[in-house]
């Protein structure tokens, strides 16, 4: 699938096992009749090999490979070339990275999504597919790599789309950066980026490290190498919702041990406000003695205005008693009829800051004058 050239990855074609096929001389001794044994001791070892084969450069499990090993080193290490981790893609990309683009950069990763079944648009109506890779690392480093154009006509169909399934290893040569976009929100940062060449794109094998989120619904990927079941975003969201800490060797907590760390972390708090406060006191002696005159100066403040908003409500209280009796007795009705309140019954309910308007009839007004005039 490659050809030669400055945006190929290889020099030769590879695809074709035509570079494993080489006829060898067969000796003489290979008539012979050779035992069961001999036979199998070798397969085994290639199962082996196989097993413990890694990407010497990215470090991935790898089996099926469609590169031989020495022939992809040396086509990395060539002088005008250079592998780039994913740790590593801000530093050598970027439109102010110019004196770091003397070299072509490779970036090696293993593919976990791709849009061929739901076909990407861009705003402007163009198509083009949309992988996910990720380097299976300790941080669960991921990247979006988008092919547009040429890339997008080489690998949406035919044999190239059928070696694109999920935990194919593949490695970008000199892909261009579009941003830097949170995978979700909350979450780190991964690179997207982008490859118009079909060429640009070649794979080295498969992973077999690759595994699945078990969370019902998502594909994202985990590190079988390392047992696990869920991927980094379904660990941090368990985490956060995590509201108390774990005992160890228990499992979870109840409620009543949660009243009882509840409790000791006030304790905790109140001991070490006291400890500041102590050493404050020690630290200006005549502090103390200050604070203590302050207290004594509010709490009879407090008092004092206390005292005074009593004082007055009794006040006010007799002078409409006063002057609810002078109506009763003028009006021959009973006492009851004739009591107020200074506050409206409609608005006993409400707070000092509310409002409330009371409109009274102009005739009924008038009248109550004319009686506060007769009675002086």
């Amino acid at each position: 699938m490659s050809v030669v050239g400055d945006n190929s990855l290889l020099e030769e074609p590879h695809a074709e096992p035509s570079v494993q096929e080489t006829p060898q001389p067969v000796p003489a001794e290979a008539a012979a009749p050779t035992s069961t044994p001999d036979k199998v001791q070798p397969e085994k070892a290639a199962e082996v090999e196989t097993k413990d084969d890694v990407e010497q450069f990215s470090g991935l499990p790898i089996a099926n490979r469609t590169v031989p090993a020495e022939k992809w080193a040396e086509e990395v290490r060539r002088p005008n070339r250079r592998y780039v981790s994913f740790s590593h893609i801000p530093l050598y990309f970027g439109s102010d990275r110019s004196k770091l683009r003397v070299k072509e950069n490779i970036i090696i990763g293993v593919l976990y999504y791709n849009s061929a079944k739901d076909t990407q648009r861009l705003a402007t109506g163009e198509q083009y597919l949309r992988w996910r890779l990720t380097d299976l690392s300790q941080q669960s480093r991921q990247i979006v790599l988008q092919l547009r154009w040429g890339a997008y006509l080489h690998w949406r169909q035919g044999k190239p789309a059928a070696i694109a399934r999920r935990g194919a290893i593949f490695a970008i040569l000199n892909p261009v950066l579009v941003e830097m976009a949170e995978s979700y929100p909350g979450g780190p940062k991964e690179a997207v980026m982008r490859v118009e060449k079909g060429l640009q794109v070649e794979k080295l094998g498969d992973c077999p490290a690759l595994g699945s989120c078990k969370k019902q619904g998502c594909k994202n990927p985990c590190d079988l190498r390392e047992r696990q079941s869920h991927c980094r975003m379904h660990k941090n969201i368990a985490y956060a919702e995590k509201s108390v800490p774990r005992i160890n060797g228990g499992g979870g907590v109840d409620g009543r041990t949660t009243a009882l760390l509840k409790n000791q972390q006030k304790k905790s708090s109140q001991k070490v406000a006291r400890a500041l406060k102590a050493a404050r006191l020690e630290f200006n002696p005549e502090a103390e003695a200050k604070e203590l005159e302050d207290k004594a100066q509010n709490e009879k403040l407090t008092k004092m205005e206390l005292t005074k908003s009593i004082c007055e409500r009794l006040l006010d209280n007799d002078v409409d008693a006063n002057e609810n009796y002078v109506r009763c007795i003028r009006n021959d009705t009973n006492l009851e009829d004739c009591s107020s309140s200074r506050v409206p019954k409609l608005g006993r309910g409400l707070s000092s800051s509310s409002t409330l308007e009371v409109t009274v009839g102009p005739n009924k007004r008038r009248i109550e004058d004319c009686d506060e005039l007769e009675v002086f």
